[in-house]
């Protein structure tokens, strides 16, 4: 899925509309991530999200089994 250049700012993903910073943000509240690749690959997730239901449950697999949660 593609998001249009407004849709980002609408929804706060990456900043947020009081001050610009990414407090308060989507981003900023699920950023855990200890690598600065990590970092980079949630933001790229966040700014394409999945479309496809099989892609998603896929990820959230993915997610789970580095978590150590099955």
């Amino acid at each position: 899925m593609v998001l249009d250049a407004a849709a980002p700012e609408n929804l706060e993903i990456f900043e947020n509309s009081r001050n610009g910073d990414s407090s308060g943000t989507m981003y900023a509240q699920l950023n855990h991530c200890v690598t600065a690749f990590g970092k980079r690959l949630l933001k790229t997730w966040l700014a394409r999200p999945l479309y496809h239901v099989e892609s998603i449950k896929e990820r959230q697999d993915a997610v789970s089994s580095l978590q150590g949660i099955n």
